[in-house]
């Protein structure tokens, strides 16, 4: 696990900056620090891990910068950036390439040779023999950029799901990239510019979708995606390719015991796989179906592995795993961890939305936060049972869906617009499990077929209730989702209602949400997180099962029946969000009133007594706003760490 970065611009680049960006991105990279600065149209390199030394008469236009958390190969010959042998071609990586070893042993059979046992030589040589089409051949996640300097290009490539993140910024002029936004933003040339399109995102979904972010110019490297960069003609626009989306078509023709045992074969392939590690590992236990799954496999598959788990229980909190974490850990014979952990966001609140870059609303970051620094006590590498609820069917918003999925078999096309112009004349009221609130409430749901109406699912502000939020001089858009968000989903091949959610979840949510959680809350801790579902080859044997043979985790709830106490295998699903209801009305209550309603506050954009008219409803206790107040406290502490207003 790592932090890359790179600058070009045709003429010259202080190495100061790349030096600059690395050092904010030292949370994901402790181990190590290293850059090496081109002078590309002399086809010269020098390797360093400091600026003090550097001639800066040497014009360099392009610069290749890494932070590296050791995890494969702890020797100094696995540093980044790393060269082949001819140093024609430069890489640096953040990732884990987990069958490294067989491709080693096919390169070498090939006559390649290798100095150290990392997978980052493999995938370096693996480029080397097969270019892009290497990406087929990899299992794993990772963001990579491979600079080839005999024809002076950059390669970027971000893993099928998008576990591991790239942002990037391009103006003709200047082309860089990091694994965080918080990295570019060290650059003098770019404007910290809102782009209000992704603050409506933010509003409705909680996060901001690829390609874009929060800063204007600043891009996402979407998932499943590589790109091409030609530093020869950099007035052009970088080439960005599509090599994976998820697929769910044509279904197997399998019965249901076949692909019971097919499923847990590939769940104990790639359990297998992410136990590779030089470093100590655990798992994150919660007791529940996702990750005991994940937990029983391994524990009745692989001989004479004891491993460590790590269980959290927060005091300040409904949400308590510790009773069917500790039941399934003793029933394991597992190394098992319980830690106590007070929440406090009052004190960390504005670290922790620095730490996830763009704003984040989704509440159970908080307690994501504190387990993964509480598991990098004790280990550097955590397995979790992330991708079980978009797999399997597991949220209850599916189900809400599929109920109502009559609606999109109706002559709806004309009525939407009846039903919108309707609902626009229907008082409105904050409030939208009473009166007039109710009525709004259920005319937005059904005025627009299921897929543009499932954002009303997570909780932020429907695009009512953004119409009144919003000062009367801004128009704001009233399609969530971009037309290749769309058009992706098409080319899933998916036609069943509920596996459609399923499908925009793991195309969306998944990458944007889920992922962010893990990867960001992570490293800010120096910790790296896996997760055996999101292996490709798993995902795309479960996406083609028969629906009914995974709905409601049945495969999985079947696969460790006999391996497992009955009580794991009854219990319903439980969130991980934290009681930010209770925090509005006492530790944060402050902080909503300096960042949402002060002379302080960095909102131009809402209207105050709107804002005014949610909290005074959440104090009431007459409704729960608490999520929505939450998104407009992220978004405020957001642009004040970032010197915005909006």
């Amino acid at each position: 696990m790592c932090g890359i970065a790179g600058i070009f611009k045709k003429n010259f680049i202080n190495p100061l900056y790349i030096e600059k960006m690395l050092s904010v991105l030292s949370h994901r990279g402790p181990d190590k620090k290293g850059f090496v600065c081109f002078q590309t149209g002399k086809h010269k390199y020098y390797p360093l891990n400091s600026v003090k030394n550097i001639q800066y008469s040497k014009n360099f236009d392009f610069i290749l910068g890494h932070v590296r958390l050791s995890i494969i190969d702890l020797t100094d010959s696995a540093h980044q950036p790393m060269s082949d042998e001819e140093n024609k071609l430069w890489i640096v990586y953040n990732g884990e390439i987990f069958n490294y070893k067989e491709l080693r042993k096919e390169l070498e059979k090939l006559g390649y040779r290798f100095k150290s046992n990392s997978d980052t030589e493999v995938l370096l040589y693996a480029f080397k023999k097969y270019g892009q089409s290497c990406l087929e051949k990899l299992r794993g996640f990772f963001v990579f950029c491979i600079y080839d300097s005999k024809n002076n290009k950059l390669f970027i490539a971000r893993d099928r799901l998008g576990k591991k993140p790239l942002k990037y910024y391009w103006d003709g002029e200047y082309f860089c990239f990091a694994s965080e936004i918080k990295a570019l933003l060290q650059l003098p040339w770019i404007k910290r510019e809102i782009y209000m399109k992704a603050v409506e995102q933010y509003l409705s979904l909680r996060y901001i979708l690829f390609p874009y972010t929060i800063i204007k110019g600043i891009k996402k490297l979407p998932p499943g995606c590589f790109m091409e960069f030609f530093l020869d003609t950099p007035q052009k626009e970088p080439v960005i390719t599509r090599y994976y989306f998820p697929c769910f078509q044509p279904k197997i023709n399998i019965s249901y015991n076949d692909a019971k045992e097919q499923s847990l074969n590939l769940l104990k392939e790639s359990i297998k796989y992410r136990l590779i590690s030089d470093v100590p590992l655990g798992l994150f236990l919660s007791g529940g179906i996702d990750s005991s799954t994940i937990l029983a496999v391994l524990c009745y598959s692989t001989e004479n592995y004891k491993i460590n788990t790590l269980t959290a229980g927060f005091t300040d909190s409904n949400y308590d795993e510790k009773y069917y974490a500790s039941l399934i850990a003793n029933f394991l014979n597992t190394n098992h961890i319980e830690k106590n952990i007070i929440l406090n966001p009052k004190e960390d609140l504005t670290k922790i939305v620095w730490y996830f870059d763009e704003p984040f609303g989704d509440p159970s970051v908080i307690p994501v936060f504190y387990l993964t620094k509480a598991a990098s006590q004790y280990f550097k590498v955590a397995i979790t049972g992330d991708g079980g609820d978009e797999l399997f069917g597991g949220y209850k918003r599916y189900y809400i869906h599929y109920r109502n999925r009559f609606i999109n078999y109706l002559p709806f096309k004309a009525l939407y617009r009846i039903i919108k112009a309707f609902n626009k004349k229907i008082p409105f009221n904050w409030d939208k499990k009473h009166s007039w609130g109710k009525v709004s409430r259920i005319m937005e749901s059904i005025s627009d077929n299921l897929i543009n109406t499932y954002p009303l699912r997570f909780s932020g502000f429907s695009l009512r209730m953004q119409e009144i939020l919003y000062n009367a001089n801004f128009s704001h858009n009233e399609k969530i989702w971009p037309d290749e968000i769309l058009k992706l989903l098409e080319k899933t091949k998916v036609s069943n209602s509920m596996e459609i959610l399923m499908a925009l979840d793991q195309i969306t949510y998944l990458s944007e949400d889920i992922l962010v959680k893990a990867d960001l809350g992570g490293m800010a801790h120096s910790l790296e997180i896996r997760s055996p579902f999101l292996d490709h080859i798993f995902v795309e044997w479960i996406n083609k099962l028969p629906l009914s043979y995974k709905i409601n985790k049945k495969i999985l709830r079947d696969i460790i029946r006999d391996k497992v106490p009955v009580e794991i295998l009854g219990r319903k699903k439980a969130g991980f969000n934290p009681p930010i209801g209770k925090w509005m009305k006492t530790i944060l209550k402050d902080d909503l009133f300096y960042y949402l309603l002060s002379d302080e506050s960095p909102f131009c954009l809402f209207k105050k007594e709107e804002i005014k008219k949610i909290m005074d409803l959440h104090f009431s206790g007459k409704i729960n706003l608490g999520e929505p107040l939450w998104i407009l406290l992220v978004l405020g502490i957001w642009l004040k760490t970032y010197n915005l207003e909006l």
